[in-house]
């Protein structure tokens, strides 16, 4: 059974989405000329980073609070993969906001394919998570790499966003 939304809720939500995909657009143009001009280093990355988070974070008037110490540091040359579930969209945002390290995530190929969004995402040092099984040496390659050099590598091995909250089967992949 369908739940029944109101008139207001669905201008909300539409609301909600649009001001999503504004400041999203904004981050990346962001990032973007900044690569282009030679203003844009890891640093300023992790920046625009929790800059985009905190405001999809404020558009839903989310307030959390983080149990447990994320301001440890992690150890200098060591390599550290963060897994989580994804239970929302705004696991993203919120993982970002939680921890102050340099951490990208997988994301799957397909967002990499968005005009604007995948450039900024390729120049923000994400991962580009191929599911095809001829890929996974090159994907493995580059993640090491990405962890060499400092990155806080994050996977959510249910490999999507749940739908209703619940917990998905794992992929392989973030276990290999």
């Amino acid at each position: 059974m369908s739940e029944k939304v109101s008139f207001t809720q669905k201008i909300t939500r539409l609301s909600v989405i649009a001001r999503s995909i504004s400041i999203t657009l904004r981050v990346c143009i962001r990032a973007i000329f900044g690569i282009y001009f030679g203003k844009f280093d890891r640093d300023v990355g992790d920046r625009i980073l929790r800059l985009w988070s905190k405001k999809l974070l404020d558009i839903i008037q989310l307030k959390f609070t983080v149990h447990g110490n994320t301001d440890t540091p992690f150890k200098p040359h060591e390599k550290y993969i963060i897994v989580s579930n994804h239970q929302s969209y705004y696991d993203i945002p919120l993982t970002f906001c939680a921890f102050h390290q340099s951490i990208r995530m997988w994301a799957k190929m397909e967002l990499f394919k968005v005009p604007i969004l995948g450039k900024a995402m390729r120049i923000g040092e994400f991962i580009p998570i191929d599911r095809n099984r001829n890929k996974t040496n090159q994907i493995l390659e580059e993640t090491k790499k990405k962890m060499e050099s400092g990155i806080i590598i994050w996977i959510a091995p249910e490999g999507t966003c749940s739908k209703d909250g619940k917990l998905l089967p794992f992929k392989k992949g973030g276990f290999l």
